[in-house]
């Protein structure tokens, strides 16, 4: 009901489009479902390693971000989308667009836990395989040990 209430407030406040205000929606539910994790994690004595990425994706479309990462560092990668995404799927690749981890798996939260063996740049690719309402709000977060 939160949702809602944000979403009529900034109807009220004028020069919000309703496709703007509903985009917000969905970047809503995929930001509470990463502080959840987020604080999940925390308990486990994970520290959030940088912010989270958000973004949206259209069924059977990839995209990829690059971050550096250093060796012997356990990094936990963990995505979300939003209540129209069925199945998302991420993996990991290093600098030579060598496959370091992937998770596959027909749900909507892929994980990756990994420990690079070198310091470098690596490509964290997601695909949006099942989204019943294009586009669908996805994002990541990556904790450290």
């Amino acid at each position: 009901m939160k949702l809602l209430n944000l979403t009529t407030i900034c109807l009220m406040m004028g020069g919000i489009s309703l496709s703007t205000a509903a985009a917000s929606e969905y970047d809503t539910q995929v930001k509470l479902q990463l502080l959840e994790i987020e604080t999940e994690l925390e308990s486990e004595g994970y520290t959030l390693d940088r912010k989270y990425t958000l973004d949206t994706l259209n069924e059977d479309s990839t995209q990829t971000h690059s971050y550096y990462f250093q060796a012997g560092t356990e990094y936990y990668i963990v995505g979300v989308c939003d209540v129209d995404c069925i199945d998302i799927d991420m993996w990991l690749y290093d600098e030579n667009g060598n496959e370091i981890d992937e998770d596959e798996s027909d749900d909507d939260m892929p994980v990756l836990i990994v420990t690079p063996k070198w310091d470098g740049v690596y490509y964290v690719e997601t695909k949006m395989y099942d989204c019943s309402d294009e586009p669908c709000s996805h994002g990541h977060l990556i904790m450290t040990d």
